[in-house]
């Protein structure tokens, strides 16, 4: 090594997102919303002659992967040294992170592990004492990740506020998943599929000749990834690693898409370049896949197609090659073109995997409408402003800005009628308007509309002004609706519309107060309100002692005063730079509880918490401990995966059976469920102690808890006619796995 300088072997297929990363959904968002005229249009369509046995029903499984080299399957696609000089560091330049790879099970060092921050193209190999040593990011944090092809991928964050210079990592062997892609119809491996984990990211491995892949999992680690080919969709893929503690051999269906082949022009006949086509999705189209499929192939967790990428434009000639799904209904295309009209073409049929259908479009010199909107003299932002012809078919929109202006590009020539709806009154305004072609159109809005205050005072029980408090003002009959916040000495204003009655409501951390029927003018509402503390919080997890930040903002933290009044759920303010978050609640004796279920912690409740008015109460800080993880899938008599329908689930604590139960007639706090015209009405107690939710997803099947306690769960289904089986799980006896639940009619006794 020479003085100066340090030699780090870059992973250069280094992945753009984490391991959870989502597939970004691409599509072409049109210049208009409008409806196109009717255009010159010219459809055909015929079928790939290579595609004769395309639209097998049957997918035909080929012979699992053999015995063979699995290293070779999943090293990195590529592997490039990459020299960087050593500048002299400057005086305050932060010192390099650092840290060592190491094996779970044995804590020795791994060699060859690929360390780097996401979404950068620059990373360090360990060497044979598993240390690694990278330059500290600019950010507050960032994503890094640790790779070896014979381990589970693990990611962390790093937070300048929280870390030192080193982050050490350690790396599970996890189970060993064998894929093999197929075409889906054909049932025929695919070679050269790549294995990322975006859709955008670079290649993790390529499926070899025989279409094969293989990779790690961590059982109760939920995981995705994308596979890519250049004449398939792509495929995104997620689970858990459930229930695979001998591994998995599987099959990864890949569909070709059909494709369109549009050719653009203009009325003289000369080739349009640089259109796009809008594609109206058929009825019913979807991409996720259905269970039977996924049980056939022997995949499992949920999987769904990735759509094809419809942000393409013509060529020189005029041409548009677009692949889409294959699909029973029709699709609808429009092509479009800066400068003229669009025109829809005939309902398209896509309906086997490789069909080609060619469409001609012959597309029209449109003008454009522009204006300015005023109201009482002031411009009128964000307001939408819709063209229609006179059939009342939208020919193109947009919205005002700062200034009021707008400008509908490309509209087709002729009398055109443009609308607006005032925001504030709901009041529509109508002109009438004649576009030329290739010329611009104004018409100006400029209206008046009466307006007239509704206001008062808001103070606290000490005679203190509230400040800050929320106020909103709505009328039910001209669906008029605007907010405000009081000034700091608690006085508020809110200008209406002159004419009807409002109701007014007045709320600060479950304290408040409604009026109904407030005639605008009224300027005397006086509200007085409990005075309120501030709770100080952080979060830690209290077998790292990281800070935790709740993902979900408004439903983990809620409080109530006197030991039995209902609990409010609150927004804490923050977090700061130190992950302190600030609670207001009424002063007095207060009932906290917390509630990080949803990222896998247990409930935490603290009683008797006594709060000063007005002051900041010493910082709390709230160790969570990590509770167990379940995973249900709910499945027929015979063993399929079905979600059933018209119910609500819930998981009930053994000790709190009644936390979930019909409401009496009457009774006030029940929730009510609708679901097949009928209504449920239950008394429902989900606190710390109290039931959870079972929410199942409608592609799987399948519902994962999280946060639950040790100890007897009761499954209950309402209304109360279906019976479960098993009806009860017991923690941790089956944590970390899937169990089915079957679901039958209750036999009446």
């Amino acid at each position: 090594m020479h003085a100066g300088r340090t030699t780090i072997i870059a992973l250069a297929a280094v992945v753009a997102g984490a391991v959870l990363g989502a597939v970004a959904w691409l599509g072409h968002d049109a210049a208009s919303d409008a409806t196109p005229a009717s255009g010159d249009v010219t459809l055909a369509a015929t079928d790939d002659a290579d595609d004769a046995d395309a639209a097998s029903a049957r997918l035909a499984t080929p012979e699992p992967p053999g015995a063979r080299d699995l290293d070779a399957l999943v090293r990195p696609a590529r592997v490039e040294p990459l020299e960087l000089a050593e500048a002299s560091p400057a005086d305050d330049a932060p010192p390099p992170l650092w840290g060592i790879v190491r094996d779970r099970e044995t804590l020795r060092p791994i060699e060859g592990a690929v360390v780097a921050f996401v979404g950068r193209r620059d990373g360090c190999v360990t060497g044979p004492d598993g240390r690694y040593r990278l330059a500290r990011p600019s950010g507050e944090f960032a994503a890094i990740t640790a790779r070896h092809p014979d381990y589970v991928s693990e990611p962390k964050t790093w937070r300048r506020a929280q870390h030192d210079g080193r982050i050490d990592f350690v790396l599970q062997h996890g189970v060993l998943v064998q894929l093999t892609c197929v075409d889906r119809d054909s049932g025929r491996p695919i070679a050269g599929v790549e294995l990322r984990e975006s859709e955008d990211g670079d290649a993790l491995q390529r499926a070899d000749d025989g279409g094969r892949l293989a990779l790690r999992v961590l059982p109760g680690r939920e995981a995705g990834w994308v596979f890519a080919h250049e004449d398939h969709a792509s495929l995104w893929w997620l689970w858990d690693g459930s229930q695979a503690v001998d591994g998995v051999r599987a099959d990864v269906p890949l569909r070709r898409p059909a494709i369109v082949d549009a050719r653009v022009t203009d009325d003289r006949g000369r080739p349009l370049a640089g259109a796009w086509l809008r594609v109206d999705k058929p009825d019913g189209l979807h991409f996720r896949l259905d269970v039977e499929l996924l049980e056939r192939c022997g995949l499992p967790g949920r999987a769904r197609d990735v759509e094809p990428s419809r942000d393409l434009r013509s060529d020189a000639q005029g041409m548009l090659r677009l692949p889409l799904m294959p699909w029973p209904s029709d699709y609808r295309l429009t092509a479009r073109c800066d400068g003229y009209a669009g025109v829809e073409a005939p309902p398209v049929a896509l309906r086997d995997a490789g069909r080609h259908a060619s469409v001609d479009f012959t597309l029209h010199a449109a003008g454009r409408v522009q204006g300015r909107v005023r109201r009482n003299g002031a411009p009128l932002a964000q307001t939408s402003v819709h063209c229609l012809d006179a059939d009342g078919r939208g020919l193109g929109s947009a919205r005002t800005d700062d200034e009021g202006g707008y400008l509908v590009p490309d509209v087709l020539p002729g009398a055109v009628h443009v609308e607006l709806r005032d925001p504030l009154t709901n009041a529509l305004r109508q002109r009438e308007v004649v576009v030329e072609a290739g010329r611009a159109s104004v018409c100006d809005f400029d209206f008046e509309a009466d307006f007239a205050p509704i206001g008062g005072h808001v103070r606290w029980t000490t005679g203190e002004p509230a400040a800050g408090v929320f106020v909103n003002v709505w009328s039910t009959s001209s669906r008029f609706s605007a907010h405000t916040r009081t000034e700091a000495d608690g006085s508020w204003s809110v200008d209406v519309p002159d004419d009807g009655v409002y109701d007014v409501s007045i709320s600060a951390a479950g304290t408040g107060g409604v009026w109904n029927g407030i005639p605008p003018g009224k300027l005397d509402l006086e509200n007085v309100l409990a005075a309120q503390g501030t709770l100080r919080l952080r979060l830690v997890d209290a077998a790292s002692g990281e800070t935790l930040l709740p993902t979900s903002r408004g439903t983990w933290f809620a409080w109530r005063t006197g030991g039995i009044a209902p609990y409010h759920a609150s927004v804490p303010r923050g977090p700061d730079a130190t992950g302190m978050f600030a609670a207001p609640v009424t002063a007095g004796t207060v009932d906290i509880t917390i509630d990080l279920r949803g990222q896998g912690y247990l409930p935490l409740e603290l009683p008797g918490l006594d709060v000063l008015a007005g002051e900041r109460e010493p910082p709390l800080e709230l160790r969570l401990e990590r509770g167990r993880e379940l995973v249900l899938r709910f499945v027929t008599e015979n063993g399929l995966a079905r979600k059933p329908s018209g119910h609500v689930f819930f998981a009930l604590p053994r000790s709190r059976p009644d936390s979930v139960r019909l409401a009496d007639d009457g009774e006030q706090g029940a929730r009510t469920y609708s679901f097949d015209g009928a209504t449920l009405r239950l008394r429902v107690d989900d606190g710390p102690s109290g039931c959870v939710r079972v929410t199942i997803d409608d592609r799987d099947a399948t519902a994962t808890l999280r946060g639950l306690s040790e100890g007897r769960w009761l499954l209950r289904a309402f209304p109360e006619d279906l019976a479960l089986r098993p009806d009860a799980i017991d923690l941790p006896r089956d944590a970390g796995r899937r169990i089915d639940v079957a679901v039958a009619p209750k036999i009446p006794r």
